[in-house]
């Protein structure tokens, strides 16, 4: 197993100057071509597994010099991404305390914690008891004295390192093991809306019209919905441009208005010069300023003082087949100010690319691809239909996919942007949310049967109609389902303060009466 190459970080890449404007999509003209369909949407549910445990070794000093070839071992041998395993050496007293219980020689020995925190994608109905056995494989291999002990000796003949080819793991310690089953919130390009409570229904819309997805305080999401005559009837809507909005009066550099959209065609730059890279080939273009200027080139952008943008050209086997978010309880606003995020705490370009690969299309066809961009630092020179982006900001963070037809043979000539948000800040998430995807934030049930409402649309959203959601453009923030809502939470409210007053007024009566 070859020790992973070690990155070096491409630099943040300062917003450009802006390539000419992009002109509003357009449906693309019928023409005959190959369908690559668009990979079916998750089941709605993934599991995050945890696997903590110690191990001693003998035969090793400078355990330090040698932690990197050890974790390519141990994520060999319990078959996770290198990148899910943290090793972290157990020093003082912690350590002899380990040691001494086992009755070893505390010069002789070094311990090793090691956690696991790995995710994968299952159905509802089997997502826990499939968790459990990865997560109980995961404790047996790591159990397993000599299979870890072959795999790091491997690894040392390997990559021609003496010293793990003379170690030796003597014990091992399981602490502690754990399964969380995580929900999914986001649009696939179909559009299927996949909700935040296992919801999976699809939201037809029409040609050219802009969607309110997701409504609150602090985030607008909405999304454009384009018609591709090429493709079968009822499969033909694709989400083919969508607004990012974030707003907060207090912090300032919270603030963005982020669009994404696509053209039929590529734009001129991009067909002129073979060797420009551009993303998507030319057809896939971003704006920082709410859609005054775009740019098409591949980079790691950040604007506003503490958002950041990365997009990339993708190979087909690395596009994700789903995503989820996670509710952080860290406020990522102890940053001072006005200030930028450090660059510390950034993930490398290839790093976000690198740490869901089980939600990948194809993994270990992906993984090569990988080695090859951390080899050459190639990244953003890399050409291709197929783009990821990376939206990241304190409130609010998505992972976005861009997907094509293939060039040759096309039958259903289309283009979708998938989108899902990753992490959702806790002080977004206490807000109350609106849109299609945020209606789907509570459990709604049925009223007879009492089962929860998961695939019958007309059940989930408060608008009854498509068009209930329309907004008048890309920032779009007023519809027709938002009223309705504001209209019944406020008849609500005046029927509850009304009885509030019935009720106190009888009460009064009571008391004067007696």
């Amino acid at each position: 197993v070859p020790a992973p190459a070690t990155p070096v970080p491409a630099p943040a890449t300062p917003v450009p100057d802006p390539v000419t404007p992009v002109p509003a999509p357009a449906t693309p003209a019928p023409g005959p071509v190959t369908p690559v369909p668009a990979p079916a949407p998750g089941p709605g549910s993934r599991a995050r597994i945890t696997v903590t445990g110690t191990i001693s070794l003998s035969g090793i000093t400078k355990i330090e010099d040698f932690l990197a070839l050890i974790k390519v071992a141990i994520a060999a041998l319990l078959n996770v991404p290198f990148e899910d395993i943290t090793l972290t050496v157990v020093n003082g007293s912690a350590r002899r305390e380990l040691l001494l219980q086992s009755n070893r020689r505390l010069q002789d020995n070094t311990s090793l914690q090691v956690t696991v925190d790995t995710t994968q994608e299952c159905s509802d109905e089997m997502c826990a008891a499939s968790a459990q056995s990865t997560a109980n494989q995961i404790e047996a291999n790591l159990g397993n004295t000599n299979d870890l002990t072959t795999s790091i000796q491997q690894t040392g003949a390997d990559n021609g390192v003496t010293t793990l080819q003379n170690t030796v793991v003597d014990s091992t310690d399981i602490i502690s093991s754990g399964v969380q089953i995580e929900q999914t919130g986001g649009t696939n390009g179909d559009p299927i809306i996949l909700g935040l409570q296992n919801q999976v229904f699809k939201f037809d819309g029409r040609d050219g019209a802009w969607y309110s997805n997701l409504a609150s305080k602090n985030l607008q999401w909405n999304m454009l919905f384009r018609k591709f005559e090429t493709c079968p009837e009822g499969e033909n809507m694709f989400i083919s441009g969508i607004s990012l909005s974030t707003q907060d009066e207090k912090r300032k550099g919270m603030n963005s208005n982020i669009l994404i959209v696509t053209t039929p065609e590529p734009i001129p730059e991009c067909q002129e010069d073979p060797n420009r890279v551009c993303l998507g080939g030319g057809t896939l273009h971003i704006s920082f300023d709410g859609g005054n200027t775009f740019v098409s080139k591949p980079g790691d952008y950040h604007y506003g003082s503490q958002n950041r943008l990365v997009a990339h050209n993708t190979y087909d086997a690395c596009s994700r087949k789903w995503h989820d978010y996670d509710i952080s309880d860290n406020t990522p606003y102890s940053l001072r100010n006005g200030g930028r995020r450090m660059t510390v705490q950034e993930k490398k370009p290839l790093d976000l690319l690198a740490n869901t690969k089980l939600t990948m299309i194809d993994p270990s066809e992906c993984s090569t691809w990988i080695e090859d961009r951390l080899i050459k630092n190639d990244l953003f020179e890399q050409q291709g239909r197929w783009s990821t982006i990376y939206v990241e900001g304190p409130l609010v963070s998505f992972h976005i996919e861009y997907r094509r037809s293939d060039w040759f043979g096309r039958k259903c000539d289309f283009q979708s942007l998938d989108a899902w948000m990753t992490t959702v800040s806790d002080e977004l998430w206490k807000t109350e949310w609106n849109g299609i995807l945020g209606e789907t934030k509570h459990i709604k049930n049925h009223h007879i049967t009492g089962d929860q409402i998961k695939s019958d649309r007309t059940e989930l959203l408060y608008g009854k109609n498509d068009v209930d959601y329309e907004v008048d453009g890309p920032f779009g923030k007023s519809f027709a389902a938002l009223e309705l809502h504001n209209g019944g939470e406020r008849i609500k409210k005046a029927f509850s303060s009304v009885i509030d007053s019935v009720f106190s007024n009888r009460i009064v009566d009571l008391v004067r009466t007696e």
